[in-house]
C-alpha cells in the first residue's frame, strides 16, 4: 500500500521468515519490500519476469477469513471464544472482519501470536478521509468523495456493535486496545488492505498481497486457485519496474476514501451530479409550470429519476438519463398528456426539434454551472494550488480529485456550447454542421 512507512530491516527479515515457515511461496524475483519515489513501498523486479508467471501464492493457513465464511468451525472448548462470538452475533462479513482484527491486535493469543510478524508490517496512520482533520475535509466540499465519507457510521458501528461484545465477553479483550482509535485504525486496515473473489466473497486480509500498489495500468493481478490465493503477472515485466496489483476500476474519489491515494489521468475518473441539483435547476428554468411535480413523481415511478446522482464519466459525459429526464421535464402540454398516459414512452428516443434541445442543453449546462460553484475553488485557482511546493499529501489529494472533476463538467460545458451555437449561430456566423 502507498505511503507507508518502510519498516526495519530485521521486522522485514522477520516477516519473509514467518512467510516462509508458512508455506507462503514469493518468487525469488522480486523484493516485496522495495521503496519507489512516487509511490513509497513497492514491489520491485529484481529480474525480468515474463507474462504469466506467479509472484507469489498465499495458502489458506496465512491469511484471516472472516468467522462468518468460516463454515466448518467447532468450538471444543466450554469458555466461548472470538470466532465463535462473531458466528452467533452474524455481523456482516466486513464488520466480522474488522472486529476480528482489533482482537488480534488487542491479544496475544495463538491466533495474535501467529499472525504478530504480518501485524507489525500494517501502518498505524493513513492518508484516508477518515484521518483527515476537519480542515482537511472541508478540501473535499462539492467532490464525489462527499457521497463516501461517513464518520459517524464508524463510530455508531463502535459503540452499537464493539462495546456491547467488549462488554459482554470481557476475558476475551484487552480494554486498553478496544478503543475507537483502535478500531477506525482496524477499519481502515480492511478498507484498504481487504481482497475479495471475482465473485464477491470476501474481504480476506491477505498477506504479502497487500505489499503490491494499485494501478489502473497495471502489471498483475490477484487470482484464485484452490482456496489459495496468486498474484500473477499479465504481461512481461522489466528489470527494475514496480510491480502493480489492480484494486479494481476506481475513481479518484474511490480511491482516497478507500486506500488514501490518487492517480494521475485516472481513466476511471467521474463526476456525480446529485438528483435534486437536476430538479432543482429545472424548477428555476420552468418557473410557475404546475406539471414538474407530476412529471418528477412519473420519472421516479420508472426508475428515471436515480435516486441519488446522476453519472459523468469520460467515456459517456452526457449520459442518456440525464438527458432524457430533462426532456421529459420540459416538455409542453400535448406532449406532456401523450407521454403520461403512456409510460412506456418514456423509455424511447424523443422526437425533439432544436428548439427544444436547445432549452434542455441549457438547463444541463446551468446544473453544470452550480455544480461548479459547489468547490471551495476555481479551477483556476486549483491549477495554480498543485504548482505550490507546500501541500501536503492529503490537500494534493483533493486538489488532484477537484481538478479532475471540474475537467470533465467544463468540457462538458464547452461540448454543449458548441452544439447550441451549431443550432444557433451568433451573429454574423454561419451555422457549423452538428456532430453526428
Amino acid at each position: 500500500m502507498r505511503g507507508v512507512v518502510r519498516m526495519e530491516i530485521n521486522s522485514e527479515k522477520d516477516f519473509i521468515s514467518w512467510a516462509t515457515k508458512h508455506n507462503v511461496n514469493i518468487n525469488e524475483k522480486i523484493d516485496v519490500f522495495s521503496h519507489f519515489e512516487k509511490t513509497g513501498r513497492g514491489v520491485k523486479a529484481l529480474s525480468a519476469i515474463p507474462k504469466g508467471e506467479i509472484l507469489a501464492e498465499i495458502p489458506p493457513s496465512a491469511y484471516i477469513i472472516p468467522a462468518t465464511l468460516i463454515l466448518d468451525w467447532k468450538d471444543e472448548s466450554s469458555q466461548p471464544s472470538m470466532i465463535s462470538v462473531l458466528k452467533e452475533k452474524k455481523l456482516s462479513n466486513w464488520m466480522t472482519l474488522a472486529i476480528q482484527l482489533l482482537y488480534l491486535m488487542s491479544n496475544g493469543d495463538k491466533e495474535g501470536e501467529f499472525f504478530q510478524n504480518w501485524l507489525s508490517t500494517l501502518p498505524s496512520t493513513f492518508n484516508t478521509p477518515l484521518y483527515f482533520t476537519d480542515d482537511e475535509r472541508k478540501q473535499l466540499a462539492g467532490t464525489s468523495v462527499e457521497h463516501l465519507l461517513d464518520v459517524k457510521m464508524v463510530e455508531d458501528n463502535f459503540k452499537k456493535i464493539v462495546v456491547p461484545i467488549a462488554e459482554t465477553y470481557p476475558d476475551l479483550w484487552n480494554p486498553k486496545v478496544c478503543t475507537i482509535e483502535n478500531f477506525k485504525r482496524a477499519a481502515t486496515i480492511i478498507m484498504s488492505r481487504g481482497f475479495h473473489t471475482k465473485e464477491g466473497s470476501g474481504p480476506f486480509l491477505i498477506p504479502v498481497a497487500d505489499l503490491f500498489n494499485h494501478s489502473s495500468h497495471h502489471n498483475a493481478e490477484l487470482i484464485t486457485e484452490n482456496n489459495c490465493f496468486k498474484l500473477k503477472t499479465i504481461r512481461a515485466i522489466k528489470k527494475g519496474e514496480e510491480i502493480f496489483n489492480t484494486y479494481g476500476q476506481l475513481t479518484n474519489a474511490q480511491l482516497l476514501h478507500t486506500y488514501g491515494f490518487v492517480e494521475n489521468d485516472n481513466p476511471y475518473d467521474n463526476v456525480l451530479i446529485s438528483k435534486d441539483l437536476v430538479v432543482k435547476q429545472v424548477h428555476v428554468f420552468c418557473e410557475g409550470d404546475p406539471s414538474l411535480e407530476q412529471k418528477q413523481k412519473l420519472l421516479e415511478s420508472q426508475h428515471m429519476l436515480p435516486d441519488q446522482s446522476f453519472v459523468i464519466t469520460k467515456e459517456d459525459m452526457l449520459p442518456q438519463e440525464l438527458l432524457s429526464c430533462i426532456q421529459v421535464f420540459l416538455l409542453g402540454d400535448e406532449d406532456w398528456k401523450d407521454y403520461s398516459k403512456d409510460a412506456v414512452l418514456l423509455g424511447t428516443d424523443f422526437d425533439t426539434d432544436d428548439e427544444d434541445i436547445v432549452d434542455v442543453y441549457q438547463v444541463i449546462i446551468r446544473v453544470l454551472e452550480e455544480k461548479l460553484k459547489s468547490y471551495p475553488t476555481t479551477m483556476k485557482e486549483d491549477i495554480s494550488l498543485l504548482k505550490s511546493s507546500n501541500l501536503s499529501e492529503r490537500v494534493k489529494n483533493c486538489i488532484t480529485i477537484r481538478v479532475s472533476e471540474k475537467r470533465l463538467l467544463l468540457e462538458l460545458k464547452a461540448q454543449l456550447l458548441e452544439e447550441i451555437n451549431a443550432i444557433e449561430p451568433q451573429d454574423d456566423q454561419p451555422a457549423k454542421k452538428k456532430k453526428s
